[in-house]
C-alpha cells in the first residue's frame, strides 16, 4: 500500500513539474543588439528524499531562463523501487508520461530496470499549450499554476515550485 502511495507521490511530483511551465511569446530573438542581463543563463536544483520504506528519490531540474522570463525546465526523476512492485510501477509510470509526451512542448521518457526508475520531462514553455495541458489532465490542472502567468521572473519561479530543492 505505501509503494502505491510513494508511486502516487512521484506521479503528483511529475505533474507537479509540469503544470509548474510558464512562457512568453514575448522575446527579443529578433534583435540585432542583446544586452548582457538579457543572455540566457541556466541553473539546477536537486531534492533528494528517502521514503519510510528507505527508498531514495533524486529530482533534478536545469532550467533555461534570462532576465525575463523562463523558457524551458529539463527535469529528471531517479527513484529505486521495490522489486516486487516494479511492474505495477512501469505501468502507471508509462502511462503518465504517455500523456506527458503526447502534449505539445513537451518531450518525456521512462525507463526502469525492475529497482531502479528514471522519468525525464523536458518542457519548452514556448510551445506549451495551457488549454491542451488541462483537456490532458483534467481535474489535475487548475488555475493557479505557472501556466496562468506568461512574465515568471526565475526568483518567482524558484519561490513558487523549488520548496527543499538546492540549486547552484
Amino acid at each position: 500500500m505505501f509503494v502505491k502511495k510513494r508511486l502516487f507521490g512521484i506521479a503528483l511530483l511529475l505533474l507537479v513539474l509540469l503544470i509548474t511551465g510558464c512562457g512568453s511569446t514575448n522575446n527579443n530573438s529578433g534583435s540585432t543588439s542583446k544586452k548582457l542581463i538579457d543572455l540566457k543563463k541556466t541553473m539546477t536544483c536537486k531534492k533528494e528524499e528517502v521514503d519510510d520504506d528507505g527508498f531514495k528519490t533524486t529530482s533534478t531540474m536545469k532550467i533555461t531562463y534570462d532576465s525575463k522570463q523562463v523558457y524551458k525546465v529539463k527535469s529528471t526523476v531517479e527513484s529505486q523501487i521495490d522489486p516486487e512492485y516494479a511492474e505495477f510501477t512501469e505501468s502507471v509510470s508509462k502511462a503518465l508520461i504517455e500523456k506527458f509526451d503526447s502534449l505539445d512542448g513537451i518531450d518525456a521518457s521512462y525507463s526502469s530496470d525492475g529497482s531502479n526508475s528514471k522519468m525525464k520531462i523536458d518542457v519548452d514553455y514556448k510551445k506549451v499549450n495551457p488549454d491542451q495541458v488541462n483537456e490532458a489532465f483534467g481535474d489535475l490542472y487548475t488555475d493557479q499554476n505557472m501556466y496562468s502567468k506568461t512574465d515568471y521572473t526565475i526568483e518567482q519561479f524558484k519561490i513558487d515550485n523549488f520548496d527543499g530543492y538546492t540549486c547552484d
